[in-house]
């Protein structure tokens, strides 16, 4: 079987139309090399003072499959991990699942037609691609996708390579090659910069060692962090160049010689930049290590695990409504939480309103995984619920829900002991505190409290809306605000003022303080009993809400951070540290989080991974790249990557924009972020190829393909 590693082990000569020669069984011997390793690390001894000890954060070898290869062109290796960074993971693209053909990693095209997108930075001549099959297979380049026009050649019951002239060469920048074939088997596809070349022997990845056997480059998108060091160990038989390219500025040449090897590269000055880590060689090179390495964190002592959980879920609660994200609006009751808890300023739920969202939470699967996703969707009896999973660990379940789409009538009254429907967040809270009260046993517990008060209908105690506004509001709103009128404001008949815009804000202010005031009474009740002692306690949304930011009003609507971002926090003195996170995390990882804490086995259901390794910051594989996937209406995607959010629309509308930036979602930046645009491109093809985000996290060059249940229609 051939490797994940990017492979090139292509025939040697090819006409127009071959069948295919053998593989190469070996190397061509290569030129004398010359061996580059880290001075301290010679023989393992150190040569030096001893540094502080350090951890692998990014091991390149191991990651060889998000690598781009370059290698008299752009090489993609179909039917592999390396196919998502230019077929959005196979979503809406035309490919169907991945497989093996007897010792070939292939993909089929499902239809009539499968594209891949690429970036080219020099001109090509010549497509190449290696397929069998039946009838004949046609390429294109650009938006034209029908089997009309395309250059066909024919196929046959054995893997062929075909060459397609281009007529004019295809000028450098970004392109759709679509393939033509219904049922065709597609082995790899080489745009090629020479016409009639022979394509280069590249070789794999192999017993942790990453080669080049001719001239050519890998090509890595990442975020260094602070303390990250470059270290290499090489066996260079041409030339070598490691260069790091950021958006806007020249390219950084971090090593040009084997002395620049010599000692590890520092990463300082690139910093939370996306880049692009070139490794470009004039010949064979073999890599036995090729790894950011950051220094190793003193581990703390850590408070005893938690024995319950109490989660709270803000039903339509904006997170800017907050100090972490926004500004304190006054709501005094989360906010005495924050000082003495862990929380995220980047936490993304995956879905835009109720339904979806809530059946990741409870179940830590991404709603394409879920399929709980339209108005009449019913969640699965076969999903399982974190509460499922925590009753047959033994736990007391109960759940006070203010929300009927995620009612029995859905499927989320599973694994509960008691569930209750709730109106409103006095009579949530009264519940729970009741429920708590009179429960028997010392069984651990897990408590699920829904409430639902920043939802229209907005109708909120006299003058608490006029003390937000700044005085009486004489506008065409009146003291409340109903579902009907936010329908007339998305359907285009009711129009509203900026006047009129900050009252509606204003009443959804004091609907969040309202019930920010029955958690004050709550939490009072909690402290009195000692309740808080051993329980983990979460807060967090489902989604936010909208006041006309991207022209819509309410949720459900459009990709933007004022739905997608929550108000994670996660509090338990001495267990979660006190502090606030900057990196992005996702509510899928919201169930194996309190898996993790509760000290239990793993649900292994869960697409998500626990939190815990980056809030204890104990010795862990990398995350890398943190990132948060969002579905969004039929044919919506977008990531969150670092400082940067992509947008995806299936009919190719594409925006880039820098969230650290003050006008966040209004700038595109894509056209002058080209390498930032990159990076999210790649995140979301594994993401959407891969949900199961541990497994993104292993060697990179040895997963053998896609699982076909991971198709994201």
């Amino acid at each position: 079987m051939r490797s994940l590693g990017l492979v090139l082990a292509l025939c040697a000569a090819c006409g127009s139309t071959s069948t295919d020669a053998p593989r190469p069984s070996g190397e061509a011997s290569a030129p004398e090399q010359t061996r580059v390793v880290p001075s301290d690390a010679v023989k393992g001894k150190p040569t030096s003072a001893p540094g502080p000890k350090r951890r692998v954060s990014r091991d390149l070898i191991a990651e060889a499959g998000r690598a781009e290869l370059r290698a008299g062109g752009v090489f993609v290796d179909v039917g592999t991990i390396d196919q998502h960074k230019y077929s959005r993971g196979g979503w809406m693209s035309g490919w169907g699942r991945n497989q093996l053909d007897g010792e070939t990693t292939v993909a089929r095209i499902d239809g009539r037609s499968a594209f891949l997108d690429v970036v080219l930075e020099r001109p090509a001549a010549e497509i190449v691609v290696r397929a069998k099959g039946r009838g004949s297979l046609g390429v294109s380049v650009g938006a034209s996708r029908s089997k009309g026009g395309a250059k066909k050649n024919s196929l046959s019951g054995e893997y062929t390579v075909l060459r397609y002239s281009m007529g004019t060469s295809l000028p450098p920048g970004r392109h759709r090659i679509s393939l033509h074939g219904k049922r065709a088997n597609v082995d790899w596809v080489w745009i090629a910069e020479s016409a009639e070349a022979s394509p280069p022997s590249v070789a794999r990845v192999e017993k942790g060692e990453l080669r080049l056997s001719a001239a050519g480059s890998y090509e890595f998108y990442l975020i260094p962090e602070r303390g990250s060091l470059l270290e290499i160990d090489a066996e260079v038989g041409a030339s070598l160049t490691i260069t790091a390219e950021r958006d806007g500025r020249d390219p950084q040449v971090l090593a040009s010689s084997a002395a620049d090897l010599e000692k590890p590269i520092d990463l300082a000055d690139l910093v939370g930049d996306p880049i692009r880590l070139r490794i470009s060689a004039d010949g064979p090179t073999r890599f036995t290590r090729l790894a950011i390495t950051q220094p190793l964190p003193v581990s703390k002592p850590l408070g005893a695990k938690p024995k319950n959980v109490l989660v709270l879920l803000i039903d339509t609660q904006r997170a800017d409504s907050f100090s972490i994200v926004g500004k304190d609006i006054g709501a005094t009751a989360y906010e005495s939480l924050v000082a003495k808890s862990s929380t995220f300023r980047n936490a993304y739920n995956n879905e835009n309103w109720t339904k979806p969202s809530i059946a990741t939470i409870d179940t830590g699967l991404y709603p394409g995984t879920h399929g709980a996703r339209w108005r009449k969707d019913r969640c699965s009896k076969d999903l399982v619920f974190l509460s499922e999973y925590l009753q047959e660990q033994g736990f007391a379940t109960a759940a006070m829900v203010s929300n009927i789409s995620a009612g029995p009538k859905f499927g989320f009254n599973q694994g509960w002991d008691s569930f209750e429907k709730t109106d409103n967040a006095a009579q949530a809270f009264g519940r729970a505190a009741k429920w708590l009260e009179e429960r028997k046993g010392d069984k651990p517990f897990f408590l699920y409290v829904q409430t639902i008060d920043p939802h229209v209908p907005f109708s909120v105690p006299e003058g608490s809306a006029e003390k937000l506004f700044g005085g009486p509001y004489t506008g065409k709103l009146g003291p409340t605000f109903e579902q009907s009128e936010e329908d007339a404001l998305n359907e285009g008949k009711l129009k509203l003022s900026e006047y009129d815009a900050r009252w509606l804000k204003a009443l959804y202010n004091a609907e969040v303080l309202y019930h920010d005031s029955q958690l004050g009474i709550f939490l009072k009740e909690l402290e009195s009993k000692g309740t808080l002692r051993d329980t983990a306690f979460i807060i967090l949304n489902d989604h936010g809400e909208e006041f006309g930011e991207h022209g819509r009003w309410g949720h459900g609507w459009t990709l933007g951070d004022a739905l997608y971002r929550s108000p994670l926090l996660m509090h338990l003195p001495g267990f979660f540290p006190a502090q606030t996170f900057e990196e992005v995390v996702e509510h899928i990882d919201i169930a194996p989080t309190i898996v993790d804490a509760l000290g239990l086995p793993e649900m292994t259901t869960a697409q998500g991974e626990s939190l815990l390794p980056l809030l204890h910051d104990k010795e862990r594989t990398s995350r890398a790249p943190y990132s948060a996937l969002l579905y969004g209406r039929p044919k919506q995607r977008a990531i969150r990557v670092g400082d940067y959010k992509m947008l995806l629309q299936a009919n190719r509308t594409q925006q880039l924009f820098d969230m650290a930036e003050e006008s966040a979602q209004k700038t595109d930046v894509k056209d002058s972020h080209p390498i930032a645009l990159r990076l999210c491109e790649l995140a979301m093809g594994e993401a959407i190829a891969n949900p199961r985000r541990s497994e993104r996290l292993q060697d990179q060059s040895s997963r053998p393909k896609i699982r076909p249940e991971y198709i994201d229609e």
